[in-house]
């Protein structure tokens, strides 16, 4: 099994279960920790839980418990958290959970908590609508489909929010070392958060000439690039390793290839001018990044 859930009744928790009820809600900070040995009302813990957020998946990144093809006639379930409607917590762990679908027919993939009439909860997949408390998860057609249904956590208290649930700009002005006349790197990163992203897209224009443009893809899930440059009406370049954020073939053109780990966005940037002198070397040179997250 590889999953577990909490809290249930008559059975034994640590001190750790108990503390990552916070770890899941707030980051690193001064807090009073539940200590083993010490009596606490588990029946409780749900009840609080439910005060602080909504009912969904907690968006930890764009892969949290999405339902993937894994083979003939099967299916995974990625890793990550969700919270049903009474407060309680079912956790897929690390190597996902991998289930059987039934062909020809529309399947229902979702977290079903059950701790009421059987004191478990658990991944179900199968031809049977969810009733009660659940999160739903995806649906599989009679074709083999699967079609995304997850929604998202909210927290109910200010502070434990995230940008889940819309579309996303990051509009920043970064300085870049020179590496000679017409030449300048670095290497930048933003704290994107939760979410659940899918691609960064960068449009660039240059505004005195209207027909050199850019437009550049990056699908956060397997990293894969897409970046499609034109000059005029016949010249156009394309691009699998970077992402163009500005072209001008014959002027300054800036490049980007992007990296993402817990929640940070990294940039390695790259300038060149093949025509005009951007400063001397170890000059700053300072350039605008507008990226869409969708």
């Amino acid at each position: 099994m590889s999953y577990k859930f909490s809290f249930a009744d008559n059975e034994i928790y640590s001190a750790a279960d108990v503390n990552s009820i916070t770890k899941r809600l707030v980051t690193s900070g001064i807090e009073d920790s539940f200590v083993d040995g010490v009596a606490y009302n588990i029946s409780k813990f749900n009840s609080a839980g439910q005060l602080l957020y909504s009912s969904g998946v907690v968006p930890e990144s764009c892969l949290t418990l999405k339902v993937i093809a894994s083979g003939e006639g099967k299916i995974l379930i990625n890793p990550g958290f969700a919270f049903f409607n009474d407060g309680s917590v079912i956790e897929v762990e690390d190597g996902g959970e991998e289930m059987s679908y039934t062909k020809g027919e529309i399947n229902y993939v979702y977290l079903k908590n059950d701790l009421v009439a059987s004191n478990v909860s658990y991944p179900y997949c199968g031809t049977q609508e969810p009733v009660g408390d659940y999160v739903m998860l995806a649906v599989i057609d009679e074709k083999g489909v699967i079609t995304d249904k997850r929604k998202y956590a909210q927290g109910k208290l200010p502070g434990y929010q995230s940008v889940t649930e819309g579309l996303m700009l990051l509009d920043e002005t970064v300085g870049l070392t020179l590496t000679d006349y017409h030449n300048a790197t670095g290497e930048v990163s933003f704290d994107i958060g939760a979410n659940k992203y899918e691609y960064i897209i960068s449009l660039g224009k240059i505004d005195h000439y209207e027909q050199r443009e850019s437009v550049a893809i990056y699908r956060i899930t397997d990293g894969k690039i897409a970046s499609l440059a034109r000059k005029g009406t016949t010249d156009a370049f394309f691009n699998d390793q970077k992402m163009y954020l500005y072209y001008d073939r014959v002027h300054k053109t800036i490049t980007a290839v992007p990296s993402i780990s817990d929640g940070v966005l990294t940039l390695k940037i790259d300038v060149q001018d093949y025509r005009d002198t951007l400063g001397d070397p170890g000059d700053t040179l300072y350039i605008d990044v507008k990226l869409i997250f969708i």
